[in-house]
């Protein structure tokens, strides 16, 4: 009989503490995280400047967030493929986190051809800005991109990018349009990809990073034509033209590409307040800003409150370009 009661009173005092374990163990991992490795993916095959930023990220992380972290790729579809799997395959734990466009997010959506919705993403934070640049081999008879505009209203051209989805061909698609030229475009797969393109000539003229088009000028393998941005900014020669001295004060819609750090939206509050802690940590990082600056990438903090602000106006814009180049009816 006493052992029976032994039992009872046993039992009766384990169903508490078993209801305490349960309700703050989840506060208990946030508490701890991380304590596993993260993964932070890009949305480009290895060699390009957002794998190496990614590295650089990755690192940064290690150290103000403690733990490891992992730079993985991620690419095709020009970054669709990333966001389709942050939304729908990453757990929201806070151990996959996303070095992705808002381009890569918001492009699908407007096409109709995304699987997610603005709704499944968290920023916490604006990475870097994202130049684009127009590259030829360094024998192309194109010496300077008004013979490329000259020429290819009335010859189509072929030029390679990064993907049909990437800031690099919305952006060279919409200004070719307004310029009334005729480029018959190449979807590849990252930077990497492109520069052997255009090194192997299998297309006249390549879109791509300023980080990637710096290396080969310097090597002396292809010469830039254009630069959205002032080339200077970007280590490239100071005659690249640019679209402020090819459009001359002509009306144009354009936006400026940057990469986001992201998570998805229904991360633990907890853990996505300790991201956020972290990125601010890394965007003041001498190391981390001296790399941006290496790979001819800006430095762009904005919190990813602001940036979540500014959004539906981006996505305006976004649309605009869209229809522009022929994609968005």
């Amino acid at each position: 009989m006493k052992t029976w009661t032994s039992r009872r009173i046993f039992c009766c005092l384990l169903i508490p503490v078993m209801f305490i374990y349960i309700l703050f163990s989840d506060s208990w991992a946030a508490d701890k995280y991380p304590s596993r490795p993260i993964d932070i993916y890009s949305p480009f095959a290895p060699g390009g400047p957002v794998d190496n930023l990614n590295r650089i990220v990755a690192k940064k992380f290690e150290i103000y967030l403690g733990g490891t972290v992992v730079p993985q790729c991620k690419p095709g579809g020009g970054g669709a493929i990333l966001a389709s799997f942050l939304a729908n395959n990453a757990r929201p734990d806070g151990y996959t986190l996303g070095n992705i466009s808002a381009f890569h997010i918001g492009v699908p959506i407007l096409l109709g051809t995304g699987s997610y919705s603005l709704n499944d993403f968290y920023i916490i934070g604006q990475l870097v800005v994202f130049p684009s640049v127009l590259v030829v081999p360094v024998d192309s008879p194109f010496r300077t991109m008004q013979d490329l505009v000259d020429h290819s209203k009335k010859n189509p051209v072929k030029y390679g990018h990064p993907g049909v989805a990437s800031t690099i061909f919305l952006r060279l698609e919409n200004l070719f349009k307004h310029l009334g030229m005729k480029m018959d475009h190449v979807p590849l797969k990252g930077d990497s990809e492109t520069a052997a393109s255009v090194l192997g000539k299998h297309i006249a003229v390549g879109g791509m990073s300023a980080g990637t088009a710096r290396g080969l000028i310097e090597a002396g393998k292809v010469r830039a034509l254009f630069i959205f941005e002032s080339p200077v900014d970007f280590g490239l020669p100071a005659d690249t033209t640019n679209l402020a001295s090819l459009l001359r004060g002509a009306s144009f819609t354009d936006i400026e590409p940057s990469q986001l750090l992201v998570v998805h939206s229904k991360t633990p509050p907890e853990i996505i307040r300790t991201l956020e802690q972290a990125y601010g940590k890394i965007m003041k990082d001498d190391e981390y800003k001296k790399v941006v600056a290496t790979l001819n990438l800006g430095l762009g903090y904005m919190d990813g409150r602001t940036f979540t602000q500014k959004l539906p106006a981006n996505m305006e814009v976004l649309k605009e370009m869209l229809r522009k180049s022929g994609q968005l009816k």
